[in-house]
């Protein structure tokens, strides 16, 4: 039986499309939506295809994110296209430290302490995973991986103006991103973090795409005024959808996504 593969920030542009293609090609799934999203509603007429299960949670809460990981079987892969923009309050100027923080939007529960619920949960179904084989005697499965999304400004410097101002305004939504993608890198999972440019609508910017390459050579150049690559939304979901694959040579490296415009 082919095991879902989990889908984590599915109400977005991006995760919505995701959903779009595993459905087309009646892949199974399940999503880990928070009831309260204002695309919640869509979502789940999106799953209710019958290839697609909803599993209503919070990234930022441990327990609902195994459950989504790890319940009936596990998962077979999983695709994070989560993230937080947050503009920064007033109270955060005032709270200083990480254990204050208590707002579940926050970059800091969203980016980073998900990132890290999700690696933690992933580890412990391969762990379970295995015992399971030893004892039954099976041939050991390949291990689910996971593709995160983030962007391609973590190519730049900390200390370039863009990532100064970035946090600064954003409540460290950069720094956030870092740390999540260390969380990744450092857990011993199979992974493939993509960092692509910004977001086009493949209908309405389609004619500017003259390629597709996907390298490991795409980071973005310091300069005063940065130039992003941009790529269509059906050409990255299909993207990540791919890098699931883990023999493909993506397995453990950050990648560049993007379109060739001139």
């Amino acid at each position: 039986k082919t095991k879902p593969i989990l889908v984590v920030g599915a109400t977005g542009k991006l995760g919505s499309r995701i959903v779009d293609k595993l459905n087309q090609r009646a892949i199974p799934h399940r999503c880990l939506v928070r009831p309260s999203s204002p695309n919640f509603d869509k979502i789940q007429q999106q799953c209710s295809s019958g290839v697609g299960q909803i599993f209503e949670g919070d990234l930022s809460n441990s327990d609902d994110v195994r459950d989504a990981v790890c319940s009936d079987g596990g998962i077979g892969g999983c695709i994070c296209v989560s993230g937080s923009f947050r503009k920064r309050k007033i109270r955060d100027l005032v709270r200083w430290g990480k254990s204050n923080i208590r707002d579940t939007s926050h970059p800091y529960i969203v980016n980073h302490l998900g990132m890290q619920y999700l690696c933690e949960a992933m580890d412990e179904l391969n762990d379970t995973r295995s015992i399971d084989e030893v004892k039954g005697g099976s041939q050991q499965q390949s291990s689910p991986k996971l593709v995160k999304v983030s962007g391609v400004l973590l190519s730049l410097p900390k200390w370039h103006y863009v990532n100064l101002l970035g946090n600064l305004l954003y409540s460290g939504v950069l720094r956030w991103h870092r740390k999540g993608e260390r969380d990744v890198i450092d857990s011993g999972i199979p992974y493939t973090i993509l960092r692509p440019g910004s977001f086009r609508d493949d209908t309405e910017y389609g004619h500017l795409k003259r390629g597709l390459i996907i390298s490991e050579d795409g980071a973005v150049k310091p300069t005063l005024r940065v130039k992003k690559p941009m790529i269509g939304i059906d050409d990255l979901a299909q993207v990540c959808i791919d890098c699931l694959d883990s023999s493909m040579e993506s397995n453990g490296k950050v990648l560049y996504p993007r379109w060739v415009t001139e």
